[in-house]
């Protein structure tokens, strides 16, 4: 196996980091780093040294880190720092009306998991919603840009991005609608505007349809868009949270009188009180460092 290592500072005025490095078992290795408070970490990969994949990060300063490379014959790995992730920290939302939820005329007619993830923030964390009924991902990028033009002025720290249900579904003549192609080709496009100023993207897989065939299995409506979100994330090396296997299994769990008490105007979209329980789910499906940084939640 060959193996090559970089420690690269963000800032061009930044001083290389010095650093140990010990193969400490067949497969492994490990990197310890001097003190650097305030800074967090980017690891990432390449098979050669010109497309790199983000494999974890960011991550906090750790005075080691172990890379596993057993599964590679050769490869590049290196180590890039930032230091502006500073609290205050801003989770942005994008998506459709079962993250942003729908009020008519001052009443809630649908919880949405952005509101619902205020629940659980911790001290040091705002949530930005972004996310707006019937957005999917060629208006978002198109006619009805201003809703990520909203997080492209904020710069936040993570943005969230769920989409699919108007992707899928909407009418020919709304012009919303968009092939799996098309749709991670917008997605792409939405990560890179993230990561312009190196903020975090997170892709959230749309919601299963509370529909429940004889056999007592639910629906897989929307599966194909949830693994074209998977794909994504594993060839762009980003988190992803699938949030339509984690919603699908809680629903299988519990019975259909608690199921109900979910739903709002239809088997898709959640009550108020289904915007908070499917939040705390998502959350709880976080990267751990993630979701001990951000959120107060039981584990």
């Amino acid at each position: 196996m060959f193996l090559g290592l970089g420690l690269v500072p963000q800032a061009l005025h930044a001083q290389p980091l010095a650093a140990e490095i010990s193969a400490t078992r067949p497969g492994q290795i490990e990197i310890r780093l001097p003190p650097s408070p305030g800074q967090w970490l980017h690891i990432e990969s390449s098979h050669d040294l010109h497309t790199w994949k983000i494999t974890e990060g960011p991550v906090p300063h750790l005075p080691k880190v172990t890379l596993t490379t057993a599964s590679k014959p050769f490869g590049f790995f290196r180590i890039r720092t930032r230091s502006e992730l500073r609290p205050p920290y801003t989770v942005a939302v994008i998506g459709d009306s079962t993250a942003s939820g729908v009020i008519r005329e001052g009443t809630v007619v649908s919880g949405g998991w952005a509101e619902g993830l205020k629940a659980f923030t911790g001290p040091d964390t705002r949530i930005l919603n972004a996310a707006e009924p019937g957005l999917s991902t060629k208006n978002a990028l198109g006619e009805r840009r201003a809703r990520l033009a909203i997080i492209e002025r904020t710069r936040p720290a993570f943005v969230l991005i769920q989409f699919g249900q108007i992707d899928q579904f909407s009418k020919p003549e709304e012009n919303k609608s968009t092939t799996l192609s098309e749709f991670q080709d917008n997605l792409e496009t939405m990560v890179s505007i993230i990561r312009s100023w190196n903020g975090t993207p997170i892709l959230v897989t749309p919601l299963p349809w509370r529909v429940f065939r004889p056999d007592g299995s639910i629906s897989t409506t929307l599966r194909d868009r949830s693994d074209a979100m998977l794909e994504l994330s594993d060839r762009l090396g980003i988190y992803a949270i699938d949030f339509h296997a984690i919603l699908s299994a809680f629903y299988l769990s519990i019975l259909p009188s608690e199921r109900h008490t979910l739903s709002a105007v239809d088997q898709y979209h959640f009550s108020e009180k289904g915007a908070v329980v499917g939040a705390e789910r998502l959350i709880q499906a976080f990267p751990p460092h993630l979701r001990s940084l951000l959120f107060e939640t039981e584990q």
